[in-house]
């Protein structure tokens, strides 16, 4: 989903949360978590010849993209509008491109 672009996304959430419409704060991050619930299991993967070391390192410098992204201080970046107007969300699409890219057809 995180090479989706922004209305694709927004549309994921609110099917994810049966939700007609979203709150401009609500779970946005949700993007995020679900990567990480895949990027965290990279080294098996890799270990297991089922990516490649250079999936791997797509997987991790957006998963270091997105680390970048969070805290308190980036909350603005967690909302429902910004995924259409942020320049860091645009980064993370091709990222998560690059990543798609680089991964077999069958993951």
């Amino acid at each position: 989903m995180l090479a989706s672009e922004a209305e694709g996304q927004v549309r994921y959430l609110k099917s994810l949360f049966g939700m007609h419409q979203l709150d401009p704060y609500f779970n946005v991050d949700e993007l995020a978590l679900e990567f990480d619930d895949v990027a965290v299991l990279a080294p098996q993967l890799v270990a297991d010849k089922l990516v490649s070391p250079e999936a791997a390192g797509a997987l991790q410098k957006l998963d270091e993209f997105l680390d970048g992204m969070s805290g308190l201080n980036h909350a603005d970046l967690w909302t429902v509008s910004s995924l259409a107007t942020a320049h860091e969300w645009a980064v993370v699409r091709t990222l998560a491109q690059d990543c798609l890219a680089l991964l077999p057809s069958s993951a």
